[in-house]
């Protein structure tokens, strides 16, 4: 059992087993390097990494490929340790234990902004159950990547 992740657009169906394709946080979201043309059999979801700076091409991302392909999109909260937050965006951030280091992470009010705004698409989910001070981001308590793994098994061994 293996899948892998890359935010590269070519030849993702050359990889032969479930691919993740990862769209980066960007400055020009209208450019649409992120869009596959068509959706190879292989490909497990779109995984978005997101802050909230960047919502813009996290809605646009969801739109085009729930809405136009049926692949699920999971949104991945950044946490940065370096990163300077834009001021307009630090009461959503905290300074806290995040896995195993600290890390200004989103906090459980900002998380839940955002996952409402997609609470009506089956097909957007976000990477842990709970995102925030009151969550976790253990793989644990998510399931995601299995359930998508076992159904891309399903779709290459059919040829779909």
């Amino acid at each position: 059992m293996r899948s892998y992740n890359t935010s590269y657009l070519k030849d993702i169906e050359g990889y032969k087993m479930p691919v993740v394709l990862t769209v980066n946080p960007a400055t020009k979201t209208d450019t649409g390097y992120w869009r596959l043309s068509s959706i190879p059999s292989n490909l497990m979801f779109i995984r978005v990494r997101t802050n909230t700076w960047n919502l813009y091409l996290v809605d646009s991302v969801v739109d085009y490929y729930t809405k136009h392909f049926k692949v699920p999109v999971i949104l991945t909260f950044m946490a940065y340790f370096n990163k300077k937050i834009p001021w307009r965006h630090k009461k959503k951030y905290t300074y806290r234990k995040r896995t195993l280091n600290s890390y200004w992470a989103i906090t459980t009010k900002a998380w839940k902004k955002i996952m409402k705004r997609y609470e009506d698409n089956i097909l957007v989910y976000s990477c842990g159950e709970i995102e925030g001070e009151k969550g976790s981001t253990k793989c644990r308590y998510c399931g995601n990547c299995l359930r998508e793994y076992f159904a891309t098994m399903e779709r290459i061994r059919n040829g779909n």
